[in-house]
This record gives C-alpha cells, structure tokens and sequence, in this order.
C-alpha cells in the first residue's frame, strides 16, 4: 500500500506560552543525558509528552522528534519515520538509509544490516551529541521487528546518540538487564511525574488564577494520584465546587477521567459539544480538513478558536501550529461518547471521513477507518487503489 508521511509527525509540536514548566523534572532529564537511553515510562495522562516538549525547548542539544501512532505498528513505516526524524534535523543524514529501507525484505527484514547503515549513516553526518525522542512509543512496542529494531540501534549508535522514550507500558527489550548493568539507561516514572501538592498549587494558580489551600492541594494530590489529567479537568469546575465532589467520590484512575470530562462536555454549548465529538474521530484537524468533511457552511475557524481558548485538550501540532490534536485521553473519551449517544450515525460520519482521507491519499488512516466498521468491500477497493 503506497504510504505518503506526515510531517506533522516528526516536526518537534510547538511549545505552548502558557505551559506548565516542572523545573524538578527538567532537572531530572538534565542529569539523564549521559545515558544512551532515557525513558519516560507512566500510564496515560501523567503529562510525559508536556515535560518532553519543554525540554525539547530548553536544553542545548539538537532534537529529533517522532511522534508514534498506531498505524506505525508495520516495521517498514516505524523505520521510515525514525530515519525522517533524523533527517529532518540533520538535513545530511539520510540518504543511504532511506535507500536501504526501499530494498528491505518486508517480510523478513534483515534489521541488523539496516541498523548498522542507519548507524553508520550517522556517524558520518552527525558529530554533535543529539537527541532521538520517541513520544507513545507503546503504539509500537509489541512489534517483533520494531523491538528488535530499537534493541540493536541502542547498542550499536554512537555515544553521541541518546534515545530518550516515553510510553505507557515497560519495555521490552532483549538487552535491557545488560544496559542498565553498564549503567547506559536513566529514566523517570509515574511516581516522579504525579503532581505533588506544591505542583498542584503553582499549576491551578498559572492556568485558573485559583488559589487553594495547602490542605485542598494535598486532597487533590491524594484523590488523584498526582494525574495531570485528573488535575486538569477538576481545575476547570473547581470553582463549581467540584473538589468536595471529587473527594466525596473518592474516584481514581480512568473512573476520575470519566467522571470529570463527562462534566465538562455537559458544561459546553450545543455547537461547541458537537464539534468536539465529531472531530475526535480525526487524528488531526485543521480548518480546511473540517471543510472538506463537514462542508465550508459552518465558521470552522471560530470554532477551532474557542476550542482552543477553552483549554479542552487540544495540542498544537506542524511548524505553524495550525494543525490540532485531542489530548489521546479526551479523544478516547469523546469518541466512546459519540458511540454511546448516536450510534445509527457512526458509521456514516466513519465513512465520511474515510472518504476525505482517501482523496488526500492518506491510505492508512483509511483502512483503518473502514477496518472499523468492517467494511470489507470498502477496503479491497481502498488497497486496489492503492
């Protein structure tokens, strides 16, 4: 299937003015670059992609950035997509790489002969010390080839090379033990990501000009396990007494998140809660891919600026920061939303969307699209145009 990439993947996301700056976990990272590889590891929503992008910003070292999603579980792509990474940092790099990625046998890649050209690669055309960040890497993590892949990249790279992966779940590498035991791996995990009460403060303070107690921070610590997400959206109805709520419900984890954004969707308007619920169905969104699905009646734009006004888990995306995504979380959950309240019209706005992505050529986020909705003679006439 032919596959045109998304610069919006390996394009660093821009920085938010208005993001939270953890200083103790800047700190943290700062400590770790020595190592060859830095991981990020804690469940959804403890704001690993926030802390990554700010130190992205800050640190003097040069930033190869690749966003992973789940189309990128086919090896060929994942490989295509990490050497863009490279190249669009280190324009120099590339060529040969790319090269040996067209001639490998997708169904039985010779990955040690591809890591070492990648490598070797590198070391010709990138003398500084850098940093390869791999954002959600446990989209991919389960894939044979893929592990194998970041196992021998690891241990072959130069030390000017520092891999620094954030995922939801523990990886699984062969050579881990032994990376750790030459002291070569450094990483933060959910206990040092949870907000602690002085945190929580500071960040209601910046985003919501609240001002709370020591004793609410510490309630709000402990209710919420010093989850970013948990914290964010109670912050939104805190002045609707949701605090006392939260702490009556004594909800955690995903039932917190749920609990919560249920909340907030009920607190927007019709047209501000229909946008969001269809758009959760898009990866990523701009006014003219609006347009294209939905038609040019409606004010896309001053729908996107409010979305964006009102803090509701939208992420910049692209050099100009036009394109948006959901917060993976939120999206998650306005998409089960949508289910649960239209489901006669799920497989149409599917199909909608599909469409679109194959007029765009985007051939991947259109199987995948139709894969959902079992369309099999869709995706047979999908793949032969292809």
């Amino acid at each position: 299937m032919a596959r045109k990439p998304t610069p919006t993947k390996v394009i660093l996301p821009q920085r938010r003015k208005d993001l939270f700056t953890r200083q103790r976990l800047l700190n943290l990272l700062y400590d770790l670059l020595d190592q060859k590889l830095i991981l990020l590891i804690a469940p959804a929503g403890y704001g690993k992609t926030s802390l990554l992008i700010d130190f992205a910003y800050q640190v003097d070292l040069p930033v190869c950035w690749y966003a992973v999603d789940e189309l990128d579980q086919t090896p060929e792509r994942f490989f295509t997509y990490f050497i863009a990474a490279l190249h669009r940092r280190f324009p120099e790099f590339g060529e040969a790489s790319k090269a040996a990625v067209k001639s490998i046998n997708q169904f039985n890649p010779d990955i040690n002969q591809l890591v070492s050209v990648i490598v070797n690669d590198a070391y010709e055309h990138i003398q500084e010390h850098f940093l390869i960040i791999l954002d959600d890497y446990h989209m991919v993590s389960s894939v044979r080839e893929i592990q194998a892949f970041i196992n021998r990249f690891i241990n072959t790279s130069a030390e000017n090379c520092h891999l620094v992966i954030s995922s939801r779940t523990l990886l699984s590498l062969p050579d881990l033990p032994l990376l750790v035991a030459r002291s070569q791996v450094g990483g933060i995990g959910f206990e040092e990501l949870a907000f602690r009460a002085d945190e929580i403060q500071s960040f209601v303070l910046q985003y919501y000009h609240v001002i709370l107690s020591d004793a609410a921070s510490k309630d709000l610590a402990r209710d919420t396990e010093g989850w970013i997400t948990g914290l964010m959206l109670s912050a939104q109805v805190m002045g609707q007494g949701m605090t006392n709520q939260m702490r009556a419900a004594r909800v955690t984890g995903v039932e917190l998140y749920t609990y919560l954004a249920e909340e907030i969707l009920d607190q927007q308007t019709e047209e501000i809660r229909d946008f969001l619920l269809r758009t959760s169905f898009l990866d990523e969104f701009d006014v003219a891919l609006c347009a294209s699905v939905w038609g040019t009646q409606t004010n896309w734009r001053a729908l996107i600026q409010q979305v964006v006004q009102n803090n509701l888990f939208v992420l910049p995306v692209g050099e100009d920061g036009k394109w948006l995504r959901y917060h993976h979380l939120f999206g998650e959950f306005l998409r089960a939303q949508f289910e649960k309240e239209r489901p006669n019209q799920l497989e149409g706005l599917l199909r909608r969307i599909a469409t679109v992505f194959t007029q765009r050529d985007e051939w991947g986020r259109a199987y995948v699209l139709y894969n959902r909705i079992k369309d099999n003679q869709a995706i047979a006439d999908l793949i032969e145009q292809a």
